[in-house]
């Protein structure tokens, strides 16, 4: 007769004990640590399967990603020499000038002569004034500092029988100060400042009239070139008069006689000489 399995195990020594089951099984603290080790094991081998793949193009690629290098804009950019304008050397600077002072066209020289006149710092100048109306007359001695300083007083010239004094006068910048002789005092006034001196005027009173000519002649050895500028203008009196301004330019670019004229109204005639030594012009 055949004996079932479940006899046999009752038959057995302990076949009366429950079997052991899976979740038994589990909480043997040795198949806990067994079964953590397999598990950290097989999430290592995953990482780095996923590792693998990515190098090998699988994924995203493995190049960093670079930004862009900033260009230097063009005020940063260090521009090649070529581009740099010339320096004009001392000795080209003269050959230049030269060249202007012989072969320029009138409006040419004279723009040239006002960037020469513009360098000045400082020069002194004297002028004669006669007013042919009431043959009243007068002389100025001046001196000017650049760009704002101006003194000036009168004297009489030696052939003028009407003489009219005029005030001394000291101007710096946007201030007058007119000496009276009657209280031996300094008086102050604000008045518009001055931008251009008297010197650069006169090159403006040729540049200003409706024909300009020139011509070249020899003073005490040195070449001058003459510059006559006419007009017919009406003037302040509501007349129709001729006006006639002439300057004398050396090689050097001074401004060494002027004159200017209205027909029947006054002549003035001057010079400037002196040029670029400091004159001493303060408040007084």
């Amino acid at each position: 007769m055949a004996i079932s399995p479940n006899a046999q195990l009752a038959g057995t020594p302990g076949a009366n004990k429950d079997l052991p089951s899976i979740s038994n099984y589990l909480k043997d603290p040795k198949v806990q640590k067994y079964v953590m080790f397999v598990s950290l094991a097989l999430n290592a081998l995953l990482f780095l399967g996923l590792l693998g793949s990515l190098g090998s193009g699988g994924g995203r690629s493995s190049n960093p990603t670079v930004a862009p290098t900033a260009l230097p804009t063009p005020t940063d950019a260090v521009l090649p020499r070529d581009t740099i304008g010339p320096t004009e050397t001392p000795n080209e600077e003269v050959k230049r000038l030269n060249e202007c002072f012989d072969n320029c066209t009138d409006e040419q020289f004279l723009n040239t002569l006002e960037v020469e006149l513009e360098k000045v710092t400082d020069v002194k100048g004297a002028y004669i004034r006669n007013m042919n109306a009431n043959s009243q007359c007068y002389g100025i001695y001046m001196q000017s500092t650049s760009p704002n300083k101006q003194f000036e007083t009168s004297f009489r010239p030696a052939d003028c029988d009407n003489y009219t004094q005029k005030p001394r006068q000291i101007i710096i910048g946007n201030k007058a100060y007119i000496y009276s002789s009657n209280t031996d005092t300094w008086d102050s006034a604000t008045v518009s400042e001055l931008v251009r001196t008297r010197l650069i005027d006169t090159k403006d009173l040729v540049a200003e009239q409706q024909n300009i000519t020139s011509e070249y002649e020899e003073i005490n050895g040195k070449k001058i070139r003459t510059l006559t500028g006419t007009s017919r203008i009406v003037n302040d009196f509501n007349q129709v008069v001729n006006k006639e301004v002439v300057i004398k330019v050396n090689q050097e670019y001074e401004v060494i006689y002027y004159s200017d004229s209205e027909s029947g109204l006054y002549t003035e005639e001057g010079s400037y000489f002196d040029y670029f030594i400091p004159n001493n012009i303060s408040q007084p």
